[in-house]
């Protein structure tokens, strides 16, 4: 998320690939079944399909309609949106960040804002992003730019009091024709509030919840008209958070009295950072991954226990636990999970990079999280800080990153397979 700027990007990446072979998992089937080509009675017997491998993740991954995957924009400010077309994406300049975009092929980039800073969605032919000003001159915007004509339009704007406020954007989410966002205060007086606009009139604007703190929020869709925004409410305790929802429908319904409501009260939550969000609740990792469902909160008790489909226990000592455990980037793409390695002090030694080995990226197929597989290193970047350097995120089940070396810049793609291809961007 934008506010944990953590660690410093260095200024060059170098990228390497190593290839990782894995034998595919075999199935046992019963002792006395009949084996391929073995002749009964005189016959040949056919030799019998083999069960589906029933997998364990039932978490639904697939976002759709939305301006951008709501992973993209928990794991960073500055990743790309996408359309069946191009890759939109921040590129920081000498003198300010503009928007670009490229074909998936590569290619040369074509600037299309000259000044932007991040929260990129594209929906319905149009170009969302955001604008933000400090000190002398505080504000915070959510612009829109029509694709087609290359229209601007100011969608939304706060401003405040010099040296007294400073507005940053927290998240947006863009779907049934509705911005979603979380604009903070981190001035002098902390303040929180999520809004809605509606795109087709953006004179309705609608301030849905409000509070005198400063509260990282992530908002989520469960693309069935429902809103969630999970709030840290713990300025102590990054797992403190409470969870709230919004019937998109409210608004026509209620109006300006339409309001998010807590569905789900103050609780230590899993590590954040582990977190992963599908359209029916998301998979996080505590002493083990584990799948938690919107459905199955008892809101009577207030509590959020975890779904019936777990994962398979990790033995504490190993690599995969450590892994696990990090806060690096991590998305699913197919019915893989991706991991991006991580400098954070505490992770275990043996996932950290340096500038000798880089730092890795993993791939856990068919969700097997005990067996992560290396497929490429990076050197000279921190996966977990918030920056220009750090455009990467998924899109129709593949991650993308917007990758630049000494040698130049590559649109880099992973599948869920674990193949990467590298398309060059001209500079």
């Amino acid at each position: 998320m934008k506010k944990l700027i953590l660690l410093a990007i260095a200024t060059s990446v170098i990228l390497t690939f190593t290839a990782c072979d894995s034998e595919e998992p075999t199935e046992k089937g019963d002792e006395n079944a009949v084996e391929t080509g073995e002749v009964i009675d005189g016959a040949q017997e056919e030799a019998p399909e083999e069960p589906k491998v029933e997998l364990k993740n039932t978490i639904n991954f697939g976002f759709e309609g939305l301006g951008n995957d709501p992973n993209n924009h928990w794991q960073s400010a500055y990743a790309p949106a996408f359309d069946s077309e191009y890759i939109y994406y921040v590129h920081k300049g000498n003198l300010y960040s503009s928007i670009y975009r490229v074909g998936y092929n590569g290619g040369t980039p074509e600037r299309l804002v000259e000044d932007a800073d991040a929260y990129l969605n594209v929906y319905d032919g149009a170009l969302y992003y955001t604008l933000e000003g400090s000190g002398g001159n505080p504000y915070a915007k959510l612009m829109k730019l029509d694709l087609a004509t290359r229209e601007e339009t100011l969608i939304f704007e706060v401003t405040g009091k010099k040296w007294v406020d400073d507005y940053c954007f927290d998240n947006v989410l863009i779907t049934q024709g509705y911005a979603f966002f979380t604009i903070h205060n981190t001035g002098n007086n902390e303040y929180t509030w999520i809004y809605a606009v509606d795109l087709a009139n953006i004179s309705s604007v609608y301030m849905l919840y409000f509070e005198r703190a400063d509260r990282d929020t992530a908002l989520v869709t469960d693309g069935e008209g429902t809103i969630y925004a999970l709030t840290k409410t713990d300025g102590s305790n990054a797992n403190r958070r409470k969870l709230m929802k919004l019937a998109v429908s409210d608004l026509a319904d209620y109006g300006y009295k339409a309001s998010f409501y807590t569905v789900l009260g103050e609780r230590d939550l899993p590590a954040f950072a582990t977190f992963i969000w599908g359209k029916n609740g998301y998979m996080a990792f505590g002493s083990q991954y584990r799948n938690y469902f919107y459905d199955e909160i008892d809101v009577d008790e207030d509590k959020w226990y975890a779904g019936k489909d777990d994962y398979e226990d990790l033995d504490q000592d190993s690599m995969a636990y450590k892994l696990m455990s990090t806060r690096g980037q991590r998305y699913v793409i197919g019915n893989s999970l991706i991991v991006l390695g991580t400098d954070i002090v505490f992770a275990g030694a043996d996932v950290l990079g340096d500038t000798s080995t880089g730092l890795p990226m993993f791939i856990c197929k068919d969700m097997d999280l005990a067996n992560p597989q290396e497929i490429a290193r990076f050197e000279k970047i921190s996966f977990i800080s918030n920056s220009t350097d750090n455009a990467f995120g998924v899109y129709n089940d593949k991650l993308y990153l917007i990758d630049n070396i000494d040698e130049g810049k590559y649109l880099v793609t992973v599948t869920p397979d674990g193949e990467i291809t590298r398309a060059v961007i001209e500079q």
